[in-house]
């Protein structure tokens, strides 16, 4: 395995945790978007 394969191999695992990370991010904001649009709704 050449070393431009290794480093593409992990590029591509890092853009996966992005990914992840931005789901899950992206998910908390929606929790914490809907919680705040409840307590102005009180």
């Amino acid at each position: 395995m050449s070393k431009v394969q290794m480093d593409t191999e992990e590029v591509r695992e890092f853009m996966n945790h992005l990914e992840r990370f931005k789901e899950l991010l992206n998910d908390e904001v929606n929790g914490l978007s809907s919680h705040f649009n409840n307590l102005d709704s009180w």
